[in-house]
């Protein structure tokens, strides 16, 4: 008996090595959590597979929790050879909601997440600072509910 399933569809990270051990790359419409230490790279990383994204033709929106300002981690990222700031902001989109994060909790986080992803056509979305929702949350309860409620938004990209 063969197997006649069809490969899941994956999504490129642009990142050499990650993919061939990723089987060629991530899932398509998954959601997946990267923790490390500061430092470790997460940041990077997520804007990596963004530009890698948009040279392929998609669309990236990069949505941060954290209080550091747009401009200084995109002057950090000038001389890595992946940053094409041409692509900035019509391929790659930035968003800061860390003032929605505090006025209006998770829901509001969530509600900005679908309309950002929709009107920016975005096939693919990277939310850096998950830590700071998970402050924010009244209750690991409301967090766990958050989690589960981002493939709802990845749903939008498909």
């Amino acid at each position: 008996m063969t197997d006649r399933t069809a490969p899941l569809e994956r999504v490129a990270t642009g990142v050499p090595g990650l993919d061939a051990v990723l089987q060629g790359g991530l899932l398509k419409g998954g959601v997946y959590i990267v923790q490390g230490p500061p430092g470790a790279g997460k940041t990077i990383l997520g804007n990596q597979i963004c530009f890698a994204q948009a040279a392929a033709g998609g669309n990236a929106v990069y949505v941060t929790l954290l209080a550091e300002s747009h401009t200084r981690m995109l002057a950090h990222m000038r001389g890595m050879s992946f940053f094409q700031p041409r692509m900035i902001p019509d391929r790659v989109y930035y968003v800061s909601c860390f003032k929605v994060l505090e006025g209006e909790g998770l829901d509001g986080l969530l509600k900005v997440l679908r309309t950002v992803t929709a009107s920016r056509k975005a096939s693919f979305l990277v939310l850096d600072g998950l830590v700071s929702a998970e402050e924010a949350s009244p209750s690991a309860k409301d967090f766990k509910k958050f989690i589960h409620e981002l493939p709802s938004v990845t749903a939008i990209t498909d």
